[in-house]
């Protein structure tokens, strides 16, 4: 699992530069937001379904916020680096904690 996260931090990373998102101003347009949701569960709701369904609804209220990601199979304590994301992503079999938190 260590294994995956540094390749996944990285095109993480690759998302902000690409949407032309500054994470010190954290304030994003609709396009920028959609291009963080690539990854989440939720991301089936904007527009990627055959239930007519345009928007995720938490897309509007979305914010970037730090977070640690953390896989349900690790031990405490956690020690990943904190990223940003979105408040309402989620990743199938992840949790995402406050940055300070170890357990």
């Amino acid at each position: 699992m260590a294994d995956l996260a540094p390749s996944y931090h990285s095109r993480l990373e690759a998302l902000f530069e690409e949407a032309g998102v500054d994470p010190k101003r954290p304030e994003l347009s609709r396009q920028q937001k959609l291009k963080l949701c690539l990854g989440c569960r939720e991301d089936f709701y904007n527009g990627k379904n055959d239930l007519g369904i345009p928007e995720c609804w938490c897309l509007k209220d979305a914010k970037l916020v730090w977070r640690r990601e953390v896989h349900i199979d690790d031990i405490p304590p956690w020690k990943r680096p904190a990223i940003h994301v979105l408040n309402c992503f989620r990743r199938p079999k992840y949790v995402y904690v406050k940055p300070t938190q170890e357990r």
